[in-house]
């Protein structure tokens, strides 16, 4: 470390052989934004509970295809980092509504959040994220369980700039048209 700088932005995307150990060794109090996607098959919950803990400055978080992160992770960033602004946890098919709504419950300043591909988020996921009163681009598409529900709930939401529901509401229409 050079006198007086401290690290506060790491991106480790695509670092196939990041491990939670590796996480835990960066994880600092200075941190702001923070990248590990696409490093899913050696991460789990310690990597997250690990940034959870010793970063509740970050503003910034992508854990994008990171396959073993469950509710349990989520909601500990949720409850250590209360000042997220931005959240990227598309293709982590473990999360439910659960961890959602405790993202939104101890997070409210965030305004750009990535859902997609969160093949078990419901439309109680949807209703707790419409709520986020600085909420301006969401991206839900890939989450199949969804209904128009959501949409009428979002349409709600004022500062909501950027919706992106692509395929997934293609899904629910052909669904309906051939009868299942």
């Amino acid at each position: 470390m050079i006198e007086g700088r401290v690290l506060t932005s790491v991106n480790l995307s695509c670092c196939r052989g990041l491990t939670d150990e590796g996480i835990k060794t960066i994880a600092t109090s200075s941190l702001v934004d923070l990248s590990v996607a696409m490093c899913g098959q050696r991460l789990t919950d310690e990597s997250v509970l690990a940034v959870a803990a010793s970063c509740p400055s970050l503003k910034r978080l992508v854990i994008a295809d990171c396959k073993f992160i469950t509710d349990r992770g989520l909601t500990a960033i949720a409850a250590g980092c209360g000042s997220l602004t931005e959240l990227d946890c598309s293709r982590c098919p473990k999360l439910t509504d659960a961890s959602v709504k405790a993202l939104v419950a101890d997070c409210p300043s965030l305004t750009k959040l990535n859902l997609r591909n969160c093949k078990l988020l419901s439309d109680e996921a949807v209703t707790a994220v419409a709520s986020l009163a600085e909420l301006h681009t969401l991206r839900i598409f890939g989450c199949r369980l969804l209904t128009e529900d959501s949409i009428k709930v979002l349409a709600g939401n004022a500062k909501l700039t950027t919706l992106d529901t692509t395929n997934t509401f293609r899904q629910i229409f052909k669904a309906s048209r051939s009868g299942a």
